[in-house]
């Protein structure tokens, strides 16, 4: 079975999607899902992933920084956590936003950095369940 069999038989269940980038024989995978829901009370975890050519898990090289944004902080306030590599996203109103990722490995001696950006992972943010009730009154007849 080829690639796109594979695909069309599976597509329904795909949850994430792996772009690949090698470098310097270290193949970055960054690990993001095409979209993601919360309420307005939840966080979302932010992170990427680097994968060696056999696919094994690998740390990031030295001095490698991953910025995370938001397109819409009102809807998902990306905040990065100390590790430098990952972050937290807060809900907020609901409404959609995009959150893109730039990974930034240091240039060898005397080359310029390189910096690598994902594809957007569009987030809905929905309101939380009914915590309570009020009476409202109107305009007196």
């Amino acid at each position: 079975m080829n690639w796109h069999e594979w695909f069309r038989r599976h597509r329904n269940r795909i949850r994430s999607i792996q772009p690949v980038v090698t470098l310097d024989g270290i193949t970055l995978v960054g690990v993001l899902k095409m979209s993601a829901t919360l309420n307005d009370l939840q966080s979302l975890p932010l992170s990427i992933e680097a994968d060696d050519a056999a696919g094994s898990a690998v740390p990031l090289p030295a001095g490698a920084t991953v910025a995370f944004t938001s397109d819409n902080p009102a809807v998902l306030a990306v905040t990065a956590n100390v590790d430098g590599v990952t972050a937290t996203g807060k809900a907020g109103t609901p409404g959609t936003a995009n959150v893109i990722a730039v990974l930034t490995l240091p240039g060898a001696a005397g080359a310029a950095p390189q910096a690598f950006t994902s594809p957007a992972l569009a987030v809905t943010v929905i309101s939380s369940a009914i915590a309570s009730i009020k009476v409202i009154a109107g305009t007196p007849a």
